[in-house]
């Protein structure tokens, strides 16, 4: 078992100032066999009333509105959690992790590369683990070369792309193959920013993490926030308001071991 203390804060500046803002956040750790939390804390600014909600897929949601005129929204999550893969458990696995979703779509090019890359024998786990590594060697890593809205087939044509895109690459093969497969948000140890990688439903009816962007299988110094599966459904933070014009956006994180 492995105890991390973890920050996350983003702070939103507008142009003009925003009213009835409504915002759903996803910055607390999702409850789960493997990770526990053991402390938490939520802060606004400005304050607004907001409540603990849940998902389809068992991710928390913080919902809420800030209806007062601002020109800065922020929010900080921070807290302990502990870690323990030892204690993974068979779960089930909700239907919609085996087909496509709207950026994990296939294209003829990704199917030519999973019949190059498919191992024919092996777990599951094997066969994505292989597919991982086959991915990391196709995609290279290059901030700033796609969106929240790049598919996975727009970025495995481009050979390009973040955590998000080569976790839904790997997705979307391992779909294709059979493999149930969910994508993941949340922390890893160290600064920066959130992080994205890819959990597959193996045989044992368990699942597994594998992150393309680093090739390796998920360890306990990675937190998870949401699953779901693709981007769409677990944003960290959506909102709707009225006003604000243009935003500037700035993202903190930092997740160290106890």
């Amino acid at each position: 078992m492995l105890q991390l203390e973890f920050t996350y804060r983003t702070s939103i500046e507008f142009e003009y100032p925003a009213t009835d803002h409504y915002f759903t956040l996803r910055c607390l750790p999702r409850p789960s066999t493997t990770q526990h939390m053991l402390a938490s804390h939520l802060s606004l600014i400005p304050e607004g009333a907001w409540s603990l909600q849940r998902d389809g897929y068992g991710n928390l949601l913080q919902v809420g509105v800030c209806r007062a005129p601002h020109t800065t929204f922020s929010f900080q999550a921070s807290g302990r959690a502990a870690v323990n893969l030892a204690r993974r458990r068979p779960e089930t696995c909700h239907p919609s992790f085996y087909c496509p979703s709207p950026l994990t779509r296939p294209s003829p090019a990704m199917e030519e590369f999973l019949r190059e890359h498919l191992p024919s024998t092996g777990s599951p786990l094997d066969q994505a683990d292989a597919l991982m590594r086959a991915v990391y060697r196709h995609v290279t890593y290059t901030p700033g070369s796609t969106s929240v809205t790049t598919t996975a087939a727009q970025a495995f044509d481009l050979a390009r792309g973040v955590c998000q895109d080569e976790a839904q690459i790997l997705i979307t093969l391992c779909r294709m193959a059979g493999i149930p497969a969910r994508y993941a948000c949340g922390f890893t140890v160290g600064e920066g920013a959130t992080h994205a990688w890819v959990q597959i439903w193996s045989d044992d009816r368990m699942w597994y993490g594998l992150d393309p962007t680093r090739n390796q299988q998920v360890d306990e110094t990675y937190l998870t926030l949401a699953v779901g599966r693709d981007y769409q459904d677990c944003p960290v933070d959506r909102g709707v308001l009225c006003g604000g014009g243009k935003q500037v956006q700035s993202v903190y994180m930092r997740v160290s071991e106890l």
